[in-house]
């Protein structure tokens, strides 16, 4: 089997109240300028866990306007925007580089103004590429550096994670880290999730029979 790859959610929250607005539309933000490379070399560094994984951001973001939609209704797809990360998915294999590049195939997933004028991110997605065991230890850990209660062992050993527990805290470092990218502040509120994965290993597909 080769590289195993998982491609994970990230919801933050933009502080909407603490921008002072240019206009009547929303704060926008230019999503054709920001470095996924360095955000993903500063979430390596964050989360030392001493497994061998490399991280690949996406090149482009989901901004809050379409985040909005899509849990609202009003734009269809997947509230959880699970197709955008099934996108990120089928490209991370076939895009080379620092960063993988899906903008243009997200583009046909939403309709939004133009990339200069989207609403601030709300959803980051990125790849962590390694064995089965070692992307799960290290998102298990990231998760728990955010303090996910669900992430902890304890809750597989009680009732399960409850609705509460998914919630996760963004660390002062974190949010000065976006809000120097994207220039907008972050409330401390994030969500972290797997949206899609490759093939999983064969010993648990035994197991699932």
């Amino acid at each position: 089997m080769g590289t195993f790859r998982v491609i994970v959610g990230m919801w933050i929250a933009p502080d909407l109240a603490a921008v002072r607005p240019v206009s009547d539309d929303s704060p926008v933000l230019n999503h054709d300028h920001f470095d996924a490379a360095a955000i993903a070399q500063a979430l390596d560094e964050f989360n030392p866990c001493g497994e061998r994984i490399r991280i690949r951001f996406a090149d482009d973001t989901v901004d809050l306007a379409t985040v909005r939609a899509r849990i609202n209704g009003t734009l269809s797809g997947p509230s959880d925007c699970r197709d955008f990360a099934q996108a990120v998915l089928a490209a991370a294999s076939r895009s080379k580089g620092p960063v993988i590049k899906v903008r243009e195939r997200w583009a046909t997933l939403r309709p939004r103004k133009a990339q200069a004028l989207a609403a601030p991110p709300s959803l980051l997605m990125f790849a962590l590429y390694g064995t089965f065991d070692s992307t799960m230890i290290w998102l298990q850990q990231f998760q728990m550096r955010l303090r996910i209660r669900a992430a902890d062992p304890m809750n597989l050993m009680l009732d399960g994670p409850g609705k509460g527990d998914l919630q996760g805290v963004l660390p002062r470092e974190l949010s000065a880290l976006f809000e120097a990218h994207f220039g907008f502040p972050y409330l401390p509120d994030c969500l972290v999730a797997r949206l899609a994965h490759s093939r999983l290993p064969d010993w648990m597909h035994r197991q699932a029979q």
